[in-house]
């Protein structure tokens, strides 16, 4: 499937902002008058899937249940939580060397998701220092 994106270019017009155009020729109307302006400047995109097979993305922020599971995952037997990937002790303020973050173990930037599955908890440290690397 191809999809033109178009945006419009005048000088001195009061039309509507540039659409997105699948198949066919669109025309823009002026607000306040009857003559149309022909869309004048485009680029071609390839689409990978049907606009109809779309999906909605999945949010990048972990939902809740999946803080949950992972708040579960590194909490051990001591009643403690720690960094999946140092051990250190994580406490629930922000801000501190130490506290909590959720960390995508693949990368969003990647191509992870927000899932239970790829969800961890680290210390900020950490997090921060793995930014878009993989660990495996």
């Amino acid at each position: 499937m191809i999809s033109i994106e178009m945006t419009l270019f005048l000088i001195g017009g009061d039309a509507e902002a540039g659409a997105l155009v699948e198949g066919g020729i669109e025309v823009l109307a002026r607000r306040q008058a009857k003559e149309a302006l022909p869309l004048v400047a485009g680029t071609v995109k390839r689409k990978k899937k049907k606009v109809a097979d779309a999906v909605a993305p999945e949010p990048r922020r972990a939902r809740a249940e999946a803080r949950r599971q992972a708040n579960r995952r590194a909490t051990g037997s001591d009643g403690m939580k720690r960094c999946e990937y140092c051990g250190t002790e994580v406490r629930d303020g922000a801000g501190a060397p130490n506290s909590r973050e959720f960390d995508h173990v693949v990368p969003w930037s990647r191509g992870g998701g927000s899932g239970p599955d790829n969800i961890t908890v680290s210390c900020r440290t950490c997090n921060r220092s793995k930014g878009a690397k993989t660990t495996k």
